[in-house]
């Protein structure tokens, strides 16, 4: 998921050329002292006019109000330290200081999607972290271990995954006619992504996802297939009338 601020390298904020010009540009278009006082000092302004740069519609909710919105389906911050131990730095709280989904969306989706406070942990660090407790939300085989998808830590970011495979997108079709069926504002999440909602899932509800279906990921395991996850028992789950696509919502 994407975050509004982009923060600059080491190095940027020593191009003292490149922040001359742009003040010079600026004063061209009115933008004088009084101007860059007020962005210096409001982060929520600056954010307006990074995402108008970007050409992204400035979109954001609290996470009281997410939570309120939610309800079970919340996982924030809170609950990713308590269940997947994770040790957040100042950095990686300010990213996720605003969730970039409106409150419109999050009321679209509130019974049918997760929103998740998503931190750099890949699968194997989740299977890892919960394995004590909840082994039985893994299978026994480890085939993947070594694998990019399964080692892929990703980024802090929040994300919006869908709960159940999209609409009529189970049985045997080629990628692109399930790619198809996503609607507007959809992506296909990463395996990643994925297990970390399916496991968060189980730690709010102790229900567990996808019991009797496997979904396709973006995640590639041969160059013409994608990984698919999901089934309690995968020896129950044969051929591809019980594999659809997962789907997760683009910010906004």
């Amino acid at each position: 998921m994407h975050t509004v601020m982009v923060r600059p390298d080491d190095e940027f904020g020593k191009d003292y050329g490149l922040i001359h010009e742009a003040v010079v540009t600026g004063r061209k278009a009115g933008a004088g002292r009084e101007f860059w006082a007020k962005i210096a000092h409001d982060r929520t302004l600056f954010e307006k006019a990074v995402t108008f740069v970007r050409g992204v519609d400035f979109v954001g909710t609290t996470q009281d109000r997410a939570f309120k919105i939610m309800g079970p389906s919340f996982f924030g911050v809170a609950e990713a330290i308590q269940h997947f131990q994770v040790n957040p730095s100042p950095h990686k709280l300010d990213d996720l200081s605003r969730i970039p989904f409106s409150e419109r969306t999050l009321e679209e989706c509130r019974d049918t999607h997760v929103l998740l406070a998503v931190f750099p942990l890949s699968i194997n660090q989740i299977r890892n972290r919960v394995a004590a407790k909840h082994g039985h939300l893994f299978s026994d085989s480890q085939w993947y271990q070594d694998q990019p998808f399964a080692t892929d830590r990703g980024k802090t970011e929040w994300q919006l995954v869908r709960r159940t495979p999209v609409p009529n997108s189970t049985g045997a079709m080629a990628w692109q006619e399930r790619v198809a069926l996503l609607g507007r504002g959809e992506e296909v999440p990463k395996a990643r992504v994925v297990i970390y909602m399916m496991t968060a899932f189980y730690f709010l509800t102790g229900d567990s996802l996808f019991r009797n279906v496997r979904v396709y990921c973006a995640d590639m395991r041969t160059e013409d297939s994608h990984i698919d996850i999901g089934g309690i028992d995968p020896g129950k789950i044969q051929g591809d009338c019980h594999r659809g696509l997962a789907s997760a919502r683009k910010p906004g």
